[in-house]
């Protein structure tokens, strides 16, 4: 399968429609070319068969512990069996991943029943991180108490993995209440804006992908573009001028809910307050990494760094300027 490198070393693949890393459909009709044994007595690849089942299910199934989600598959052996009588999957989340999981627990279901050892698996088991970007940076700097919030503290398979998202969203609602409450000669828009923030219950979809690339040096717009993926825009018919502001934001899962430019440039910069503000160390590294990068550039040499299959890459940005026509 064909990829393509780009300049900061990251993978994409080339092909159009049917890769790893496409919609659900295209994921769950990939299977590797080369199966590999799984030992019937090896307990560990046969929960984590069963982990990635749960995730795939989802439900909030993905935010309990390993045992749980263990625990959930064994009680529900029977119907993930028979999944064509629809019961699970007509409450699966990712449903066509959740399908190819079960074609493989039935395979190793039919091993278990036949007495042979092990059974060939061709499944891609797919596992996501805790914000991967801050989990590297947060390592670097030795903060504790976010190492905590990023799941790089010591676990075990009964322990509840925490949720960075849902932590920033906790922050940001005390953020908001603490500019209520203090006198901070707020304007009349500023303080119906704060309060909107605040009695909204910021779910960690609608911050998500902005913290994510966060680390990543993205800009405010496209921070802010993020956000306002959630949203479905429409004219204010009280402003007949083209402006930016000239336009309302209806919440997508919640069309009650309506925002407009102060709104996402207020929420934009509480996300640096609660994460930069108040980590300061946070803050340094990534000013010290930018200034690196600053005079990397003005001496013309590139960054080098290696990849985990052993592949140099040699990382430059190049200086831009506009030639008029």
């Amino acid at each position: 399968m064909p990829v393509h490198l780009d300049y900061r070393g990251r993978l994409y693949c080339i092909t159009e429609y049917l890769n790893y890393q496409g919609i659900d459909l295209a994921k769950s009709l990939l299977e590797f070319s080369s199966g590999e044994k799984v030992q019937l007595s090896d307990e560990s690849s046969i929960n984590y068969l069963k982990i990635y089942g749960s995730n795939c299910y989802g439900q909030g199934l993905n935010k309990k512990s390993f045992n749980s989600r263990v625990n959930w598959v064994n009680e529900n052996k029977d119907n993930i069996l028979d999944f064509e009588n629809g019961i699970l999957i007509s409450q699966a989340e990712n449903k066509l991943l959740f399908v190819a999981f079960c074609f493989e627990f039935r395979k190793y279901n039919r091993a278990l029943n036949d007495g042979v050892e092990y059974f060939i698996t061709l499944l891609p088991i797919q596992f996501d991180e805790s914000c991967n970007g801050f989990q590297h940076l947060t390592l670097m700097i030795d903060e504790v108490s976010l190492a905590k919030e990023l799941n790089l503290s010591p676990q075990n398979w009964a322990d509840k993995p925490s949720d960075f998202d849902g932590f920033v969203a906790l922050k940001l609602k005390d953020y908001f209440l603490k500019q209520l409450n203090e006198d901070n000669n707020l304007s009349t828009e500023q303080t119906i804006s704060y309060r909107k923030l605040y009695e909204l219950n910021i779910h960690r979809s609608l911050i998500k992908k902005a913290v994510m690339t966060i680390p990543y040096n993205a800009s405010s717009w496209t921070i802010l573009e993020y956000i306002k993926e959630e949203f479905n825009k429409t004219k204010n018919p009280n402003k007949q001028h083209e402006d930016k502001n000239n336009y309302i934001y209806y919440m997508k899962t919640a069309p009650s809910i309506m925002f407009n430019e102060l709104d996402f440039k207020n929420l934009k910069s509480a996300l640096n307050i609660v994460i930069f503000i108040d980590y300061p160390k946070l803050s340094n590294l990534l000013n010290y990494l930018k200034d690196i990068a600053k005079v990397s550039n003005e001496l013309n040499i590139p960054i080098p760094w290696i990849l985990p299959t052993g592949l140099v890459v040699n990382q430059q940005f190049y200086q831009k300027k506009k030639q008029l026509e």
